[in-house]
């Protein structure tokens, strides 16, 4: 999950880097007011230097910090006039944290939640003056929006099924190339031609499995193939499918079902030690059995009747012969 904005702000403090903080975009405002004192800044290098001013010198930190407590402290002992009359804040505040509800125990969810928000036909789902992408199973369905700082999170049926960063810039369309493949399996020329895919950045051997593609098939059929393999994106992730597209060819397997079966194969791999520890416990609780070595001395008494004369009769040695015409072995039984 994309951090905040404020977390990348902490994370920055901790690591004492708020010089190289990106926490602000270009545009933003920094507006702070208490009682006989205001702040204002405008833009993220005034913000990020006032920041590191502040942070520079922990001893002016906290001497800023005790300045905002005192005032705080000396603003509940102020006497507001109102409309029913003249009340200290203090005394107020303290009737009003008896009738107050408790604290959540979840943490807060900083964001605007836009509940029932319609899916169009072009699998879109309008936000703040943006259109942002999801799956094509939830078309023309009812999902939940919710806008945060840095990110839009879009949830249908108590699941996060799409999740973008929000654009800054009214009247965008912010769409996932992953939320049009099913689409693409049917029409392979949107792959040149719909922005979507036309902007798509991917590793280069993508590219080069492509353009090898449609030299042994056609520019299509080269097309619906790399199409397969572009929707393994959907169930697999980017590096798993780009170390089997590097090993198919390497190994010079230049198809897309080679590539989807070292895909699944690989799958398989990463699995496979999770279901080490059983099969271990079973082996270890299976029966030892203990086969002797053999005596090969039982057959000296062969070499015996052999040596008391060339000419054998039948009632010492009688064999018999099976051979068929697949040119089985020749089984043979002495008596």
């Amino acid at each position: 999950m994309a951090s905040t904005a404020v977390d990348k702000f902490l994370q920055a403090i901790e690591n004492a880097a708020i010089p190289g903080c990106d926490a602000w975009s270009v545009d933003a405002t920094l507006d702070a007011t208490v009682p006989n004192w205001r702040m204002h800044k405008a833009g993220a290098d005034a913000i990020r230097d006032e920041y590191s001013r502040w942070f520079a010198d922990l001893a002016h930190f906290d001497e800023l910090n005790r300045y905002f407590r005192d005032r705080c402290e000396a603003e509940r002992a102020r006497t507001v006039q109102s409309l029913f009359g003249s009340f200290v804040i203090g005394t107020r505040f303290a009737e009003e944290q008896v009738a107050a509800a408790p604290l959540p125990t979840h943490r807060f969810d900083p964001c605007v939640i836009r509940l029932a928000a319609p899916v169009d036909k072009y699998q879109t789902v309008a936000f703040d003056r943006n259109r942002y992408s999801v799956p094509r199973p939830f078309a023309f369905q009812m999902v939940t929006v919710k806008g945060y700082v840095d990110q839009v999170v879009i949830v249908a049926r108590g699941e996060v099924i799409a999740r973008h960063a929000r654009s800054p810039r009214p009247d965008t369309l912010v769409l996932d190339p992953l939320h049009y493949l099913a689409t693409l399996g049917r029409k392979p020329g949107a792959l040149d031609h719909a922005p979507v895919y036309r902007d798509w950045k991917l590793p280069a051997c993508f590219d080069e499995l492509r353009a090898e593609l449609e030299k042994h098939h056609g520019a299509v059929a080269g097309a619906r193939r790399f199409v397969k393999v572009l929707q393994l994106l959907v169930d697999h992730p980017m590096a798993r499918v780009r170390q089997a597209i590097e090993a198919c060819r390497h190994e010079q397997l230049l198809s897309a079902e080679a590539v989807i079966q070292r895909t699944h194969t690989l799958a398989a791999c990463e699995m496979q030690p999770r279901r080490s520890v059983p099969w271990t416990i079973e082996l270890s609780t299976m029966p030892q059995v203990h086969v002797p070595l053999p005596d090969l001395s039982c057959f000296n008494h062969l070499l015996d009747n052999s040596a008391s004369g060339d000419d054998v009769g039948d009632e010492g040695f009688v064999a018999a012969a099976v051979e068929t015409a697949c040119d089985r072995p020749v089984t043979t039984f002495f008596t």
